[in-house]
């Protein structure tokens, strides 16, 4: 299986390198230029997440690992130190449009699977894409 693994400063400049490299890998299999677009809005809200909850850019490292497996494209996004409650995640109120929220809902609508798990190696956000 060939993986891509990335480990990025918790630094909104690298959320970009997260996008560009996981859209490259994701070229690699002949998906629609339109679920390219999707895959990188989903990277970007996932890691954006994770760096706007990091109190600067010092603080720490999260990781990146994306792979085929079983004709899906995962992407698997691992912060240590998370401690974002998903149990008290809601969906947003689609007509009032706000600072933000928006996040996990778009990345829920996007991804064609997606889990949210806390493991011994930290917080996990698990998304598939379709191959």
């Amino acid at each position: 299986m060939n993986k891509i693994e990335l480990k990025l400063p918790k630094c909104k400049d690298f959320v970009s390198v997260a996008r560009m490299t996981v859209s490259s890998y994701a070229s690699n299999y002949d998906f629609p230029i339109g679920r390219i677009d999707d895959i990188k809005i989903v990277v970007s809200e996932a890691c954006n997440n994770i760096v706007m909850h990091s109190k600067s850019c010092d603080e720490g490292t999260y990781f990146i690992e994306v792979f085929v497996e079983n004709d899906y494209l995962t992407i698997e996004i691992t912060d240590k130190d998370g401690e974002f409650d998903f149990s008290s995640y809601t969906e947003p109120d689609t007509n009032k449009i706000n600072d933000g929220g928006f996040g996990i809902y778009i990345i829920k609508s996007l991804a064609d699977d997606f889990e949210f798990l806390t493991t011994e190696d930290g917080q996990v956000v698990k998304i598939k894409f379709k191959v």
